[in-house]
């Protein structure tokens, strides 16, 4: 199963479309039930996601369910990586198996970018391989938003794991080259964003205004889906299953419904030619693909 859960909606309002907000304890335990159930492996989650480290522990002893857990060191919030902010966000980590109610973990991720073109961040990566030594982590790596910042990572450490965005309107990792380059090394690579925080799953009448500016994608986008018939959703996640760089597709669901839509997608088929249309409406325009980018419009 190439759907992986993401579990920021467990312990934030998160996305654009994010129309139930936080789900309560016995929706969160339905939602993992039937994570559980319909197969996904693998759990995605961050200290920064709120209460959500704590309230997966509980319901990791309420169902049974033992996935791979993907969790992210948090940011240094120095502008200088110190022998002090290493030991805190090594802490950190710690609070967060502790949390998770686990003794190790599969994968842990260096959350902020920009911590690696600090000074000090050599020692902080040491430590992070120390804690793979030790068997604290299976795979360490890093969670990034830019092919520089990729590219810069790929020529200065050695890592396991990379998490990036990816969707059919923002392809720039694979079309930089990157995904190459990470497999020939052997690197896993995780995706989120399939749905840009859920913008790509509104019709047009339910999207922000300031998205008509860039009306010729999401038409082209619209078009596609009446050509080849096809459900949004299925559109949206079938090309990144048929893309063989690809390890896990990271999805966030807010009920235990999402979460068996969105792993049926995963049986779903569509025609060769509508994946070849859709991995052709890349767009360039950070503008767009960007979400922190979003709020300049508003």
């Amino acid at each position: 199963m190439k759907i992986a859960l993401g579990t920021a909606q467990l312990g934030m309002n998160y996305g654009i479309a994010n129309k139930q907000g936080i789900p309560s304890d016995d929706m969160a335990q339905k939602l993992l039930i039937s994570a559980k159930d319909e197969g996904i492996s693998l759990i995605d989650t961050s200290p920064l996601y709120g209460n959500a480290e704590s309230r997966l522990g509980q319901l990791f002893s309420q169902t049974g369910f033992r996935p791979q857990i993907v969790t992210k060191l948090a940011k240094v919030k120095s502008e200088e990586i110190t022998t002090k902010s290493i030991k805190d966000v090594i802490e950190q980590f710690h609070k967060s198996l502790k949390a998770l109610k686990q003794k190790r973990v599969y994968g842990l991720i260096i959350h902020s970018p920009s911590d690696i073109h600090k000074k000090g961040f050599i020692e902080l990566w040491n430590q992070v391989n120390k804690l793979k030594n030790n068997f604290y982590v299976e795979k360490v790596g890093f969670s990034l938003y830019e092919p520089d910042d990729l590219f810069h990572s790929l020529q200065h450490f050695d890592f396991d794991l990379v998490q990036v965005p990816f969707s059919i309107f923002d392809q720039r990792f694979e079309r930089s080259g990157a995904f190459e380059m990470l497999q020939s090394k052997g690197i896993e690579v995780h995706t989120r964003s399939a749905f840009l925080q859920g913008l790509l799953l509104m019709e047009e009448y339910e999207r922000p205004s300031w998205t008509r500016a860039f009306h010729n994608y999401f038409h082209n986008f619209d078009e596609t889906l009446k050509k080849y018939n096809i459900e949004r959703k299925t559109a949206l996640i079938k090309p990144l299953i048929e893309n063989g760089f690809i390890s896990k597709i990271i999805c966030g669901a807010e009920s235990a419904h999402q979460v068996e839509e969105i792993a049926q997608l995963s049986h779903n088929s569509i025609p060769k030619n509508a994946i070849k249309d859709l991995n052709r409406l890349f767009v360039d325009d950070e503008k767009l693909i960007i979400p922190s980018q979003w709020k300049n419009h508003e």
